[in-house]
């Protein structure tokens, strides 16, 4: 009957591999007792770092930025606090070393994609190169240029790299597509978790030097019920809310997707982080946000038939529901978010940037650009919109289920950027982007046979 190896077997019956052995035991077990746990902590942070280093220069290398997509997707709410140095008019900062390093993999693909563009999106990025073109030249304008420079490059620059990328160069396979699902639910379920403990604390647990925290309920002296209105890791509660709202859309896109295909566990997953998308979008309790959902559910239930649309117009009335447990349970946070002075400030800030823009109608004071810049910017939305519109009608599978979503996305976004001037915000223009480009993306492209049944679900 045959014994068990030990561990003398293992390193050899040599009296010197043995001794040699002891040693390294013996000094492992002193470093473990003696060096301060801090330390430890450094080296596994040293480790980690260099692992991750490494490995993407070997992707930059070989041309291949999908992981590096992927991974920034993971953790880019972090890096605004963590990664950004120095905190106060930081020079390096994730996104830009992400875009950068995207720029520099490019020139080591072997291949980029030739995608059947359509003229409507090629108009789309020519009248947003002219936009950059004139919001560039008026920066000399603002009262302080060197803001308006970070805010051109961060706001309106990377993110259109960012899409380029997408388009050109990231493999759109059922594999990505998976990875791009799990890390967008692990990503926006952290954020939520941020928020809410922000809610909880009544504190801004993750402060940036351009941040600042709101608050519901506070604006009479007397009110006792005060609601922080959380912005997680980002600088505004403005990006937080449509974060959630992206990430929300996005996951049910690529849940439609991938139906098929996702295991028990990510489908739990799937649950959770769009969970966590909607309770992210709602927390900051923005009017305009409440709008543009009870919109897109009935733009929704336009789509859907029979139960379906039932349960859309269900979700609706829900909604006035909800409103009224609020005024029951806060009254001064429901006063304060339906005082009519909000509306009247947003007036008077409309007449106030009317003015403005009367007083330079050409070229604008900076980032404001007059009509010069609001035409092709307004152009560049148009056609963005008419080539995902002539997508829909070329056929293609998936294209279907593509323009819906990029639909809900561009009505959300806009509709509250009408209120919260959200276009000006680097973080949530390059997930966004993002976002478009790989709906752009699978609305054009033919799937690959593993997952061609795929795109046949019903939209």
């Amino acid at each position: 009957m045959g014994s068990f190896p030990t561990t003398s077997d293992a390193i050899g019956a040599n009296p010197r591999q043995r001794f040699v052995v002891l040693w390294v035991i013996s000094a492992a077990v002193v470093l473990l007792l003696t060096v301060p746990g801090l330390w430890w902590g450094y080296a596994v942070l040293f480790v980690g770092t260099s692992v991750i280093l490494l490995a993407t220069l070997l992707a930059v290398l070989q041309g291949h930025g999908d992981g590096i997509v992927t991974g920034w997707l993971l953790v880019y709410p972090l890096g605004y606090y963590f990664l950004s140095y120095p905190r106060e008019k930081s020079i390096f900062t994730l996104d830009r070393a992400f875009i950068a390093i995207l720029l520099v993999t490019i020139c080591f693909a072997a291949r980029l994609k030739d995608l059947p563009r359509l003229p409507e999106m090629r108009k789309a990025v020519v009248f947003w190169l002219l936009f950059l073109l004139v919001a560039l030249s008026t920066v000399h304008n603002a009262k302080n240029p060197m803001n308006s420079a970070r805010l051109w490059v961060e706001a309106f620059l990377l993110p259109i790299l960012l899409g380029w990328y997408i388009l050109r160069c990231f493999d759109l396979s059922l594999r990505n597509l998976r990875i791009l699902h799990a890390f967008t639910c692990i990503m926006v379920t952290y954020v939520a978790a941020i928020g809410v403990a922000e809610v909880v604390l009544q504190t801004d647990l993750l402060p940036l030097t351009d941040g600042e925290v709101y608050f519901a309920g506070d604006y009479k002296e007397s009110a006792i019920q005060i609601l922080v209105r959380p912005n997680g890791p980002f600088s505004t509660n403005n990006s937080f809310a449509m974060v959630g709202m992206t990430c929300f859309f996005f996951l049910l896109f690529l849940r439609r997707v991938l139906a098929p295909s996702l295991p028990r566990w990510q489908m739990l997953l799937h649950r959770i982080g769009a969970s966590a998308a909607l309770l992210t979008t709602v927390l900051p309790l923005f009017r305009s946000v409440m709008i543009s959902l009870m919109l897109i559910l009935l733009v929704d239930a336009y789509y859907s038939w029979g139960w379906r649309r039932a349960v859309r117009a269900g979700t609706v009335g829900g909604f006035f529901l909800i409103f009224l447990l609020v005024r029951l349970w806060m009254p001064a946070i429901f006063e304060e978010r339906s005082n009519p002075e909000n509306l009247y400030g947003r007036l008077a800030q409309q007449v106030q940037t009317f003015r403005m823009f009367a007083d330079h109608p050409l070229r604008g004071v900076g980032a404001e650009t007059g009509l010069s810049g609001f035409i092709p910017f307004v152009l560049a939305q148009v056609f963005l919109f008419w080539s995902f519109s002539r997508a829909y009608s070329t056929g293609v599978p998936g294209a279907k289920t593509a323009w819906k979503y990029f639909l809900f996305l561009f009505l959300g976004y806009w509709i509250n950027g009408m209120a919260l001037t959200i276009c000006y915000f680097s973080d949530l223009n390059l997930i966004f982007m993002l976002v478009l480009t790989v709906l752009y993306r699978y609305a054009l492209s033919n799937p690959s046979p593993a997952a061609s049944s795929l795109t046949g679900a019903r939209p």
